[in-house]
């Protein structure tokens, strides 16, 4: 209706719905929007998941309010890539006290397709033209077509922290791109000049800086959420199996992590199993978004419990 009769009561409305959900507290740590809301958060749901990130990407479209962008961020590379399922459909899950758990189901009668819907929207905004400047504010695949001029963005994030500005047509004619740094990024290295005469095959790489940061789990101080750059970690049982034997909600862990090269986001991380806490374990922590690929459920945990004070 904002869009049809420009009238700013529309918008106005709809930031502040928006806003009231966020502090209600119903918009998890992984970006999640429960199937029904507290206190009957029992497990995520595909078209939920879609319409929340599809609504963000909107609002900053329309205000370039920071805040939506970051919250886009966290659904997008966080709960919408684990909701799609290794076949392709999305679906959902149910929550457990600290993570994930069971039953899961796909569900392409209705989160399939509110999951392929958004991701045209998530295409359609990683490219801005404001004023005459290109800005580039999703770090994924996309692209930018304009006449005379075309420029694709081809995301390694996941592996190297890069993403590579190509330019595939263009007109000769001076343009200026501009790359949006992520809320997540400590920093952005661009290799070569963003304001030139392009010509195709022109490229540019561009590095995001990243670090973990912890999350207190909000009234329980003895568990933290781990994020690397736009990612939420968690530890999963295909992987680790023996981090979830029983009694594994008394498993202490040391978050003093050691990094797996060549690969974003990886973390051995060592653990006093609840069982017998005299001899340490070993655990790999991810990224959430990864867990989508395997045909095979797994139990996730990223609530991670260790004593907040002991970390820094």
């Amino acid at each position: 209706m904002y869009r049809a009769t420009g009238e700013a009561k529309y918008l106005e409305q709809v930031r502040r719905e928006w806003k009231g959900v966020v502090d209600s507290g119903n918009v998890l740590i992984h970006g999640a929007v429960p199937e029904m809301f507290a206190p009957a958060i029992k497990r995520d749901e595909g078209c939920s998941e879609a319409d929340w990130l599809r609504l963000t990407l909107d609002l900053w479209e329309l205000t370039r309010d920071p805040e939506y962008l970051k919250q886009a961020q966290i659904t997008l590379f966080n709960e919408f890539e684990y909701n799609q399922f290794h076949s392709g459909d999305f679906g959902h899950h149910t929550f457990t006290a600290y993570g994930v758990g069971a039953p899961m189901a796909q569900a392409w009668w209705c989160c399939t397709f509110a999951g392929l819907r958004a991701m045209v929207d998530v295409d359609r905004h990683a490219f801005r033209k404001e004023g005459e400047t290109i800005w580039y504010d999703l770090p994924v695949d996309g692209q930018y077509r304009a006449e005379g001029f075309e420029v694709r963005a081809e995301s390694a994030l996941e592996r190297h922290g890069s993403v590579e500005l190509r330019v595939v047509r263009s007109d000769g004619k001076r343009r200026k791109l501009a790359v949006v740094k992520p809320e997540w990024a400590t920093g952005l290295t661009v290799s070569g000049e963003l304001a030139r005469v392009w010509k195709a095959g022109d490229a540019v790489q561009i590095v995001y800086g990243m670090e973990r940061r912890m999350v207190a789990k909000p009234k329980q101080e003895e568990r933290a959420a781990v994020f690397y750059g736009p990612w939420l970690l968690a530890v999963d049982e295909a992987a680790s199996p023996y981090y979830f034997d029983e009694p594994s909600h008394e498993n202490r862990v040391d978050l003093g992590l050691k990094a797996v090269e060549d690969r974003a986001g990886h973390f051995r991380m060592t653990y006093l199993p609840g069982g017998y806490a005299m001899q340490p374990g070993d655990a790999l922590l991810r990224p959430l978004a990864e867990f989508t690929a395997s045909e095979v459920f797994s139990q996730v945990e990223f609530w991670l419990p260790t004593a907040i004070k002991n970390y820094k």
